[in-house]
């Protein structure tokens, strides 16, 4: 899909000359029957969830996924990224989530996941950013991005305040912090 617009493009007339992603994208989910679309809130996904405003009609929710946003214990995960690809990780090795054995692009994209440990505030776990990959020649892990925006844990509790479809939100994960970092702290992450 790279190259594609957006949104259709029409000429002066108003004469749709070329199909956008967001119509796409939109006629999957409606072919797939799905609840909500989880995208990156933190990139270009913002502008599809933009796009796709103008056709979904609200059939089905937009939720941004922040990978740089927070993580339930910054002491453990540097961001919100690091601590859903560890809790990917985590639920894949339990048996919880299973992947098609024969996607080898996800294969190698969650094979290739590296991580360093932070060093500041603190000493946490860090995914190697798109840009350290970009520098040493790797591509965007679009299809490993994509498996944790799916399998993201998300807390819509009462006391956390309701998003809109097609508004980014941040998500408290403080529920899950002690079973994390108990996990964490074991050495099996």
């Amino acid at each position: 899909w790279r190259g594609m617009p957006f949104q259709p493009m029409h000429d002066i007339t108003g004469k749709k000359i070329k199909d956008g992603a967001n119509e796409r994208i939109h006629a999957l989910a409606m072919e797939w029957g799905i609840s909500e679309l989880r995208y990156d809130g933190d990139g270009m996904g913002v502008i599809m969830s933009d796009a796709l405003e103008e056709v979904y009609k609200e059939r089905y929710e937009l939720i941004g996924i922040r990978g740089n946003g927070p993580s339930p214990d910054r002491k453990a995960w540097y961001n919100q990224r690091a601590f859903q690809f560890s809790e990917l990780a985590r639920r894949m090795r339990a048996g919880e989530i299973d992947i098609d054995f024969n996607d080898a692009t996800l294969k190698e994209q969650l094979g290739g996941i590296e991580y360093k440990i932070a060093s500041g505030f603190a000493e946490s776990i860090l995914i190697e950013s798109k840009k350290e990959m970009k520098r040493k020649g790797k591509k965007s892990p679009d299809a490993a991005d994509a498996a944790w925006y799916a399998a993201a844990l998300i807390d819509f509790s009462e006391d956390s305040s309701p998003a809109r479809p097609g508004e980014t939100f941040n998500v408290n994960l403080t529920p899950y912090v002690d079973k994390f970092s108990g996990f964490y702290n074991s050495g099996m992450w």
